[in-house]
């Protein structure tokens, strides 16, 4: 087999992987403007989007960032995760679908990111920086979360 040969059959592979992905994914991957039906089928209309996200590659501090918020968001939140009005979403923002997060919520590494949507519109967003600084103290990290998800569900 000559090169042109070899690097025609690797990109044929290329694109049968690919398609197999996309077939069995449902081709979706994530996107800011929409809302997350709950349980019922409904999207409510006052709903938070809790998104972690993180690149391909990922430290023990960033993986121990999602699992504490993702942690304290289930514990804390479970009937506002039951009926839609919060929603918990992991996105690798490295994915091409996904590169526009990093613009679209100034993102620079790994980070925790509440989006507010009324009537489906995004209203407001925060990113939680704070995580970086206290992932490693349990109780003052899920105090962070608890409270930030708190404010954007209108409870404080």
């Amino acid at each position: 087999m000559n090169i042109k040969t070899i690097v025609t059959v690797m990109l044929i592979l290329f694109v049968v992987v690919s398609v197999g992905y996309m077939l069995v994914t449902g081709g979706s991957s994530g996107d800011s403007s929409s809302q997350t039906a709950g349980m019922d089928g409904r999207t409510p209309p006052h709903q938070v989007i809790a998104y972690y996200f993180h690149g391909t590659m990922r430290c023990k501090t960033c993986l121990q960032i999602e699992a504490s918020a993702k942690e304290t968001i289930e514990l804390s939140f479970p009937e506002e995760l039951k009926d839609g009005r919060l929603v918990w979403k992991s996105v690798d923002f490295d994915e091409p679908a996904n590169e526009h997060f990093a613009t679209d919520y100034q993102l620079s590494a790994s980070s925790l990111v509440l989006v507010e949507f009324k009537d489906g519109k995004q209203t407001r967003w925060r990113n939680m920086e704070q995580i970086w600084d206290l992932v490693w103290e349990k109780e003052l990290y899920a105090d962070y979360v608890r409270d930030g998800v708190s404010q954007y569900l209108g409870r404080l």
